[in-house]
């Protein structure tokens, strides 16, 4: 199988709320190709559903490092964000609020008290990485 085929499972197991699998998957996608940027990204988001902030916080450390030009930046600086605040990091947090809301001001709703539950970002959300954001939203204000 090809790393494109493993983020696509990676993606339908996230998309499933089987995230441990999903990891599997972009473990074995970013084995086949390290630089791929949405594995990195959505292993990141994997765990942070998972409650996992601080392996989050590595794969979308790895993300930011590996793909400066990638154009879902924000998206990752913001969802790092949340992970180092949950881990009390607040200094390195607040630099990723900056970064995200420098790249898309659309971000400070996503972050604003280092949660995404408000129904109202649905839309924000569905716009910057679409069928994934709005999922988790979906759920977390199902909670």
């Amino acid at each position: 199988m090809t790393a494109q085929q493993y983020l696509k499972l990676g993606n339908e197991k996230f998309e499933q709320g089987d995230y441990f699998n999903a990891i599997e998957m972009y473990d074995s996608a970013l084995k086949l190709d390290p630089f791929l940027c949405d594995a990195h990204f959505s292993r990141g988001l994997s765990y942070y559903q998972l409650g996992k902030s601080d392996m989050a916080e590595v794969s979308l450390s790895k993300v930011i490092q590996l793909c400066p030009e990638w154009s879902n930046l924000a998206a990752a600086y913001a969802i790092r964000c949340m992970a180092r605040a949950n881990l009390g990091n607040r200094k390195g947090a607040m630099l990723d609020y900056q970064n995200a809301v420098s790249r898309n001001k659309d971000m400070a709703n996503l972050i604003q008290s280092q949660t995404c539950v408000a129904t109202s970002q649905t839309s924000v959300l569905a716009s910057i990485y679409p069928a994934r954001f709005a999922m988790i939203v979906e759920r977390l204000t199902r909670a």
